[in-house]
């Protein structure tokens, strides 16, 4: 089994929803190995989730370092955190390797995020169109600056939602972002 390690950072221990989330490593031991670092099953479906929460202290042990620096900024925004929920979730592979973290907007484009260091790749590609396929890339903080976001999965959250009622082509995207200032 493999686990996506996704941390949350919740500003108040009864808060529902979690202020940031971050992915900081992938899990590749046995189960049993969770259970023996104190992670609890987490929901009954049919992936085998967990779940641990940790201190800051504990956060550098589970953070590989292609994660450290956007867990950084989550630590420095200014926010406290009274609590923080370390997930473990259960992936299925694509072709043998890890899935891609993947924004298939409503125009058929595909935006591919690598990791979530500041200049990692983010690469916008016609949907289907495999190797020879038309495409642009863009470093990851150029997309956290034009949204105004600190962490991976808001640029994703917020891009579906940009997207969500336009039909752009590629061109059209390339053009918003040269417009905005975001260098190609």
């Amino acid at each position: 089994m493999i686990h996506d390690l996704i941390v949350n950072f919740y500003c108040k221990s009864a808060d529902k929803e979690p202020k940031y989330r971050a992915p900081v490593g992938i899990f590749t031991k046995e189960e049993k190995v969770l259970s023996k670092e104190g992670f609890k099953r987490a929901g009954e479906g049919y992936y085998r989730d967990y779940e641990k929460e940790i201190s800051e202290t504990e956060l550098p042990k589970w953070t590989e370092d292609e994660y450290v620096s956007e867990v950084m900024d989550i630590l420095y925004s200014g926010e406290e955190y009274d609590k923080i929920i370390l997930e473990a979730l259960e992936i299925e592979l694509y072709d043998g390797m890890f899935p891609p973290r993947m924004v298939q907007l409503k125009s058929g484009i595909d935006v591919t995020f690598s990791d979530t260091e500041p200049m990692s790749p983010v690469i916008f590609q016609k949907e289907g169109d495999g190797e020879n396929a038309e495409s642009f890339t863009l470093p990851l903080h150029y997309l956290k600056a034009f949204f105004g976001v600190l962490t991976l999965f808001e640029v994703m959250s917020s891009l579906e939602k940009f997207g969500e009622n336009l039909n752009w082509t590629l061109e059209e995207w390339k053009q918003h972002i040269k417009e905005n200032k975001l260098t190609l």
